[in-house]
């Protein structure tokens, strides 16, 4: 027998063994965590909460597509100018920077998803903030969002 064929069984255990590391992972980074968000016209989101240096990275990314009342929550641990790439990322968002006590800081709407083998621009807000609302683009414009503005979280008296 040849030695190469026998070494195919093992790459593809070994193949096997990191791809299905790999997928959990991934996965655990998307456990599930949702709360919502509350616009000022009473308007509620279902969001996924990224409160993890991991989740954050992930944020939107390879994602295909998102609905008008979807969208993920960055939580950070503290106060900041904090970045936002679109590296990934298939779908164009509003980009929402929040306060502590929820009132708007800053928005992006409309970033672009970064083209591939290009340089990916970051988005940082002129105020400081502790979370970051990705949401569909356009969003902002539909529902006359402007800073200021209070976004009322639920489900998030454990992360603040």
């Amino acid at each position: 027998m040849n030695m190469k064929k026998r070494h195919y069984p093992l790459c593809y255990a070994l193949l096997s063994i990191v791809l299905f590391w790999i997928g959990f992972r991934w996965a655990a980074s998307l456990e599930n965590k949702l709360a919502a968000v509350i616009f000022p016209d009473g308007r509620e989101l279902s969001v996924e909460v990224a409160d993890t240096e991991e989740s954050r990275k992930l944020g939107f990314m390879f994602r295909e597509k998102l609905e008008w009342d979807e969208g993920m929550l960055l939580v950070f641990e503290k106060d900041g100018f904090h970045s936002i790439w679109m590296k990934n990322c298939k779908i164009p968002l509003d980009i929402i920077w929040l306060s502590r006590d929820g009132k708007i800081v800053h928005m992006r709407k409309s970033a672009q998803p970064c083209p591939a083998n290009e340089d990916c621009p970051s988005f940082t807000p002129f105020h400081k903030s502790r979370y970051v609302l990705e949401v569909r683009a356009g969003t902002v414009l539909k529902y006359s969002l402007k800073n200021g503005d209070e976004i009322i979280l639920l489900g998030m008296s454990d992360r603040i």
